[in-house]
């Protein structure tokens, strides 16, 4: 039996993410914030080019997850202090250091430096902090689909990071890991139900992360990172 979810609006996530400080029954209302589903932002798909798109978009959203985890320092500290001792991260990180300090920094950490691995497609970029989509989308005349794609990752990666930073920031850092993941599940499921269903028949986190499970393990990924038991790194190697 699937689940119905309703999920909150943007104005309601506003007004949330505007207090003060953010308690865990608040932290599970954001969770269910979801982004546009990139079939329907581009909205030109022909019915055959749907699941080249879906999987596509799969393939990036686990890209943005597994960033968030190497931040999060939930890869261990050695992965996050390599990560931020090569170039260019190294040099952004520095700036940051020398801009901010205690939480204000590792809030910063997590949104730029998580924006400007997601960027690293060709040495030189200009654009440092403006992620990237990979893949090519389906081509159609005049229908400039890997525009919309870089477009609709950028959306997606921003809106994501201002949420997870802001939980880190008024929260802690248990919240921030636990809405990582819960809010990819309930993305996953928003974007392809029939795949990434909402068990009904067992309690709502355990439907959330058997569809986690099912994701990473389908993307190559290690799924025993949903038990992490790594704790603050960031804080720790500043």
């Amino acid at each position: 039996m699937h689940m119905e979810v309703k999920h909150i609006s943007f104005e309601e996530l506003k007004k949330l993410l505007g207090k003060t400080l953010i308690t865990q029954d608040e932290r599970f209302l954001i969770d269910s914030y979801v982004t546009i589903p990139l079939t329907e932002y581009c909205n030109d798909l022909r019915s055959h080019e749907i699941e080249k798109v879906r999987y596509l978009e799969e393939k990036n959203i686990y890209r943005y997850l597994n960033t968030c985890c190497i931040i999060l320092g939930l890869y261990g500290q050695d992965t996050l202090s390599l990560t931020l001792t090569t170039y260019p991260i190294s040099v952004l990180y520095q700036e940051l250091k020398n801009q901010y300090h205690g939480r204000e920094l590792e809030k910063n950490i997590i949104f730029i430096l998580t924006k400007a691995l997601l960027a690293l497609k060709e040495k030189n970029s200009s654009q440092i902090l403006k992620p990237h989509f990979e893949g090519e989308m389906p081509q159609k005349f005049m229908s400039f689909r890997n525009q919309t794609a870089n477009e609709w990752f950028d959306d997606f990666v921003n809106s994501k990071l201002v949420i997870l930073s802001t939980i880190y920031e008024k929260s802690s850092f248990e919240e921030t890991k636990a809405h990582l993941f819960a809010s990819i599940a309930y993305q996953l499921n928003r974007n392809n139900p029939a795949k990434y269903h909402l068990n009904a028949d067992i309690p709502l986190n355990d439907a959330l992360k058997n569809i986690l499970m099912l994701f990473i393990k389908k993307e190559g990924g290690d799924s025993s990172i949903i038990y992490s038991k790594s704790g603050e790194i960031l804080s720790k190697i500043l």
